[in-house]
């Protein structure tokens, strides 16, 4: 009897593995089969940035060593970083741009912390610079100071690499999503003309989409948002930058470095921002009033060679040569 019950119990158990494994397989299968199928279809692998991300690389920024890219999506979308290791091999660089956010909470969170010693490359323009947007970046800083943690590093490493080599990890293009959308007989999304890198890097490939059509929403976006928040006047504006000199002072204290940076844009970009914000009385005036060191665009003939489809970024195959560009214009100017 003891004979019978112990093999019925090892029959049992054996059944449930079998079970188990074939419903893995066939659950690997479906992802696998779904990957294939959207790679087919043009989509690439794409990481997805998150407060937890930025934060992973939030961390490398510490020492003298560190090169760190503060700005919004022109240099989320812009910087190459091997080419920055290439040309300044015994530089950290750290990109900590956020596409759509301004960066000066950022700075403020650097220059805060005593361990940072190093050189922050800050891409700003005048707009940037006005008071309405100083903290749009502060819920990344405030998720690295109150909830960033050990766990969330092993974490965020797991998922990046996940993100990395499947196209699936796109919220869009899970097994899920996609069966409800073929189930209700909706169409596929199309590839899309932007992905991230694990290093927060970005890339955008103009031919997957109209340019033309982004430079009009980029053009009508800029446009209101000036009506909607009227430049103030450049003694108001200037004023208002007290705390951020405070901010540049407290890095330089330590040894560190800022450069102020205000990179190419074209037609009604360009347009619309010199109206509301004249670099002479803004731009200019911040960084001739404290001495600091800055770099604008229109001063870097080379840089305006650059071609920018939508009025704004640079394509995804001309990052190293604008990088180079850049960093080799800085060297040149004793800033870097």
């Amino acid at each position: 009897m003891l004979l019978s019950t112990s093999s019925f119990k090892h029959r049992r158990g054996a059944y449930w593995l079998l079970t188990g494994a074939l419903a893995l397989g066939c659950a690997l299968a479906l992802v696998m089969a779904a990957e294939a199928g959207w790679r087919l279809r043009g989509h690439t692998p794409s990481v997805i940035d998150s407060t937890q991300l930025w934060s992973l690389h939030r961390s490398r920024a510490q020492g003298d060593k560190a090169l760190v890219f503060l700005g919004a999506s022109r240099t989320q979308f812009g910087i190459h970083l091997p080419t920055v290791a290439a040309l300044l091999p015994e530089a950290t660089p750290v990109m900590l741009a956020i596409n759509g956010r301004y960066p000066l909470a950022s700075l403020q969170h650097l220059a805060e912390d005593e361990q940072f010693t190093g050189t922050v490359l800050l891409d700003v323009d005048s707009r940037g610079m006005a008071l309405y947007n100083r903290w749009m970046q502060q819920t990344y800083a405030d998720y690295y100071d109150s909830r960033w943690s050990p766990n969330w590093y092993v974490h965020r490493h797991l998922l990046t690499a996940w993100q990395s080599h499947m196209t699936v990890a796109r919220g869009p293009l899970a097994v899920v999503p996609t069966l409800t959308r073929w189930l209700g007989n909706q169409s596929a999304p199309r590839p899309s003309h932007v992905w991230l890198e694990a290093n927060r890097t970005g890339i955008i490939d103009f031919t997957r989409v109209n340019p033309v059509d982004l430079a009009n929403h980029f053009a009508v976006g800029l446009e209101q948002d000036i009506a909607n928040n009227p430049p103030p006047p450049p003694v108001q504006w200037l004023a208002d930058l007290a705390p951020v000199a405070d901010w540049v002072y407290q890095i330089e204290a330590r040894g560190g470095q800022v450069i102020f940076y205000e990179p190419p844009v074209s037609g009604r970009q360009r347009e619309y921002a010199e109206a509301a914000y004249p670099r002479e009385e803004y731009w200019q005036r911040f960084v001739d009033h404290y001495e600091f060191s800055g770099l604008n665009y229109q001063d870097a003939p080379k840089l305006l060679e650059f071609e920018l489809s939508d009025e704004s970024h640079v394509s995804g195959n001309q990052r190293p040569a604008y990088t180079r560009v850049l960093i080799e214009t800085l060297q040149q100017r004793g800033l870097l």
